[in-house]
């Protein structure tokens, strides 16, 4: 009796032992090896050129907010010494104006003042020619011995030569005078002239450098404000702000963000699949090229520690790239045959 009850329960368990190692052997056949689930790392970058022009309001004396002016369109492309910004300069043409007049009547003022002072001179160098011939016939007739002349002619020719003498003196010490005069004058009005030459050209290049220029071809880029928008025509901006951004095209790379758990498994050399998040149907390679040392947040808000890294890439498309492009990366954990590795 006991017997054919145990056959039952004996039978129930090895059904559901059975059942169990199936199951168990599924699970094992679905679920992929360790290696194939640690065989990629995700991240995230955006597009950056390395080479980039960052246009800013100029250093101008007793400016400190400037108003923009004009700005070339955004994403244009734009040619060496192309207009990037123009900046409100009628502050600057306003006081060039002034300081152009102040220093063509400083001109005027030099010019009537060698003038003058040349006439003065040739008048006071013919008085001293007449007084020295006054003194040369003086003393002639105050040397000649003549015991036949009264003593009242000697002394009056004494007296007329000793007049004579004076006189000489006095225009002698008139045109050294002049001439010393006529120095001082000259020199202070020159450097007011020279002061105020400097002083406009000044302006004319602080006017000039209102207008930024791009230095190379690349593409145009808005920057944003303090207050997160992109800046326009009609905004302000501040001394060394930057308010637009100039970028080559054939520098771009991804600047990544890797989180910090990941990092001890990557290395430089590594393939990466790169998905542009504007263009998610398009996949692009590339290589990591370096990696950082330093770990930080990945922002005020995110306090997820991440460590930056660039990533070149070898089929760079300047017709759909830009710089601030956001992209997701698939980095494989398989170095890539002969890739450089970046310092």
């Amino acid at each position: 009796m006991l017997q054919q009850t145990l056959t039952p329960t004996i039978r129930c368990l090895a059904v559901l032992l059975s059942v169990l190692l199936l199951s168990a052997c599924q699970q094992d056949s679905a679920s992929p090896p360790a290696s194939v689930l640690a065989s990629h790392v995700r991240a995230t970058g955006e597009l950056t050129a390395a080479n980039s022009f960052k246009a800013s309001p100029p250093s101008v004396s007793n400016m400190w907010q400037y108003n923009i002016k004009q700005l070339a369109p955004e994403s244009s492309m734009l040619t060496e010494s192309a207009l990037v910004v123009a900046f409100d300069g009628q502050r600057l043409v306003d006081e060039l104006n002034s300081k152009s007049i102040e220093l063509k009547s400083a001109e005027q003022e030099l010019a009537n003042r060698l003038r003058s002072d040349e006439q003065t001179f040739e008048e006071l160098k013919l008085t001293l020619a007449e007084r020295k011939m006054e003194y040369d016939r003086e003393q002639r007739k105050a040397e000649i011995v003549d015991q036949s002349r009264s003593a009242n002619d000697r002394r009056k020719a004494q007296i007329d030569f000793t007049i004579a003498d004076n006189q000489y003196q006095l225009a002698q010490a008139r045109l050294a005078s002049h001439q010393q005069q006529r120095l001082a004058e000259e020199q202070m009005l020159v450097a007011k002239v020279s002061r105020l030459q400097s002083e406009v050209g000044l302006l004319q290049r602080n006017i000039a450098s209102m207008q930024v220029k791009a230095p190379f071809a690349g593409v145009m880029v808005y920057s944003m404000g303090f207050n997160g928008e992109k800046f326009s025509a009609g905004d302000s901006a501040q001394f060394g702000q930057p308010v637009a951004e100039v970028s080559q095209l054939d520098s771009l790379y991804i600047k990544a963000e890797i989180d910090e758990i990941d990092l001890k498994r990557l290395q430089a050399g590594l393939a990466v699949e790169i998905t542009l998040d504007a263009y998610p149907e398009r996949r692009f390679n590339g290589v990591l090229q370096s990696l950082g040392n330093a770990v930080r947040d990945k922002s005020n808000d995110n306090l997820r520690r991440v460590v930056d890294a660039s990533v070149s890439l070898n089929d760079l498309d300047t017709e759909l790239m830009r710089p601030g492009m956001t992209a997701r990366l698939n980095i494989s954990l398989t170095p890539v045959q002969g890739a450089r590795n970046a310092n």
